[in-house]
């Protein structure tokens, strides 16, 4: 209760009751009417082939493409009310959506290194999208708001490239049309899928799985890929190196590596470096690439492994290719608004539409907020969340704009309609609570802390339903969920 008093004092209709606490279980997802939540329970060890053949595939999980690990272990189990009830015959999980009034559970799930796509509804009955013998693998990238229209993916053998699907209740799956290849999102009707274009030839694939495997010798914090032979027998990228010193002012360095199969990595290839400055230059970053290539004697048409563009499908329709040589960024589901990124001048630079009238984001961030890494947005487009170099975070809605300080902001989430935006926060492990801001007034808050959401970031969920009225927030140890005061009745 004391945790409360500060809140209480500082915004006392915010709050309705304190947060129920749900020790023990993993937040995954909650429905849109905030009364159902899908967990999982205490992990085992999974399956390191499949997890190996998922990692290196970021868009087979749509928005969630961002996830350091592909497989989320333990048991799904349904949380209604503090009641759970379990689902038996899966210990991990892919991706997990839940139907609006949490009646269904949309997954890609599975045992002893087995992945499929289903529908489990909470009374207990359950649905494969494919028939058996479809597909090796396959699994769930993004659902209607009813649950009847799915999304996903398969594979109809475990090498080959994996293909995007359609599953609609009733009539089964198809695949998607050209010239679209994996879905990334689907509108809250059912009715439109956005997502990539142009799928790619077995060989294109394959290389795209190997550059993105490599990522330099482990003396690195982290690397990167830069081109891959078409062989497969040679690859060249960086990989970050701290300074050594305990000088606050000191920099690190960006060091080649030169990979050859049966070989693995050249050391001779460190001697090439960029210092910690140099990467954030379009040309000083242009020249080191150039010197990588060089270095193991690969042409300029190493560099790129698949180029997609973006697709839309009007069900029923032709689809059609909305951008080439582009990447999926955000679809907003029960609005118009579309988000890509590009390449260009050395860095991915992200556009935003409604309809075919495209817009940078760094306008829409407006002045003195720089490049846009990052963007996220409310279910009606209306609302923007966009982050900037240094920890930069402005969130704008009907042309008010609010910046931000501190969080995860990586995780924050929208109240549909926009009006409200929520983060987790904190400092340390043992304090971690909501923040949030109203975007009509911008009046801000936070929720009492949850002494459950603990652990690596990576470990975190937030979750927002009911227009805003129920709230959960999830750690390592478990999760708590609150009921607020929020609501959205005005637009």
């Amino acid at each position: 209760m004391r945790g409360l008093i500060p809140l209480l004092l500082a915004a006392p209709c915010v709050v309705l009751a304190a947060p129920v606490e749900h020790a023990g279980l993993r937040l995954v997802a909650q429905s849109a009417d905030g009364g159902t939540r899908l967990a999982l329970s205490k992990a085992a060890p999974l399956p390191p082939a499949l997890v190996a053949r998922l990692k290196i595939r970021p868009e087979l999980l749509g928005e969630e493409g961002y996830r350091a690990e592909p497989l989320l272990g333990g048991a799904p189990v349904f949380e209604t009310g503090g009641r759970l009830s379990s689902i038996q015959g899966f210990a991990y999980v892919q991706r997990v959506l839940l139907s609006g009034d949490g009646r269904q559970a949309l997954l890609g799930a599975g045992e002893n290194g087995a992945l499929d796509a289903w529908r489990i509804g909470r009374d207990g009955t359950r649905e494969r999208l494919l028939p058996r013998g479809a597909a090796a693998f396959s699994g769930v990238i993004d659902a209607s708001a009813d649950g009847n229209t799915v999304a996903g993916w398969l594979q109809a053998k475990a090498g080959d490239v994996p293909q995007g699907f359609l599953w609609q209740a009733g009539r089964g799956y198809r695949l998607l049309p050209e010239p679209l290849w994996l879905p990334f999102a689907v509108s809250a009707d059912g009715a439109r899928v956005f997502g990539l274009s142009r799928r790619p030839d077995a060989d294109t694939f394959a290389r795209q799985g190997l550059m993105r495997s490599l990522q330099g010798p482990a003396e690195g914090d982290w690397g990167d890929a830069v081109a891959v032979s078409h062989d497969l027998k040679s690859a060249v990228g960086y990989y970050f190196v701290r300074p050594q010193s305990g000088d606050a002012a000191a920099t690190g360095s960006y060091r080649a590596w030169w990979w050859q199969a049966g070989a693995g990595y050249r050391h001779s290839a460190r001697a090439l470096y960029l210092d910690e400055a140099g990467i954030d230059d379009p040309a000083r970053f242009s020249a080191f690439r150039k010197q990588l290539l060089a270095l193991a004697g690969l042409g300029a048409d190493t560099t790129e492994t698949v180029v997609s563009g973006v697709a839309q499908w009007q069900a029923g329709g032709e689809a059609r290719e909305q951008v080439a040589d582009a990447r999926p960024v955000l679809f907003a589901r029960e609005g118009a608004l579309t988000a890509w990124k590009v390449w260009q001048d050395e860095a991915w630079r992200i556009r935003l539409a409604h309809g075919d009238e495209a817009i940078a984001a760094e306008t829409l961030a407006g002045a003195g907020f720089g490049d846009v890494y990052a963007v996220r947005a409310s279910a009606d487009g209306r609302a923007l969340q966009m982050l900037g170099e240094d920890g930069k975070v402005r969130v704008r809605r009907a042309g008010k704009k609010f910046d931000l300080a501190g969080g995860l902001h990586m995780l924050g989430a929208f109240s549909p309609a926009g009006h409200y935006y929520l983060w987790p926060d904190g400092e340390g492990f043992e304090d971690r609570h909501v923040a949030w801001v109203n975007l009509q007034d911008g009046a801000r808050g936070t929720l009492a802390p949850c002494p459950l959401a603990d652990g690596h970031y990576s470990e975190l969920a937030l979750r927002v339903g009911d227009s805003g009225r129920t709230v959960a927030l999830g750690g390592e140890a478990g999760y708590c969920v609150y009921r607020t005061a929020f609501g959205e009745a005005s637009p």
